[in-house]
């Protein structure tokens, strides 16, 4: 399954989000929502996700290149275009 986080996590309830997700799930970060990666989010802390993405163009506009973890794969619009489709389902908060 792939999931998208757009808006910021302060308008959004991340926990309730974050229980949705299981290890072999795709989480893509963007728009206001890469703010959420900041500081090695509970989403990577509570979570062994190994499938965590940031629409690098998002976080560029944001200036928050610096601040990323490392865990998160930066992608481009054309990456993003793969993973809708390898996945069937796509739920976006």
């Amino acid at each position: 399954m792939l999931y998208t986080l757009s808006r910021s996590p302060y308008r959004v309830d991340c926990f309730a989000f974050s229980r949705f997700l299981s290890k072999e799930d795709d989480l893509l970060f963007m728009q206001d929502g890469v703010v959420a990666l900041l500081n090695k989010s509970y989403f990577l802390k509570c979570h062994e996700l190994t499938n965590v993405f940031i629409l690098e163009e998002d976080m560029m506009a944001r200036g928050l290149q610096f601040f990323m973890p490392k865990e998160a794969k930066r992608i481009n619009y054309q990456d993003f275009v793969q993973l809708t489709i390898k996945h069937k389902q796509h739920i976006a908060w």
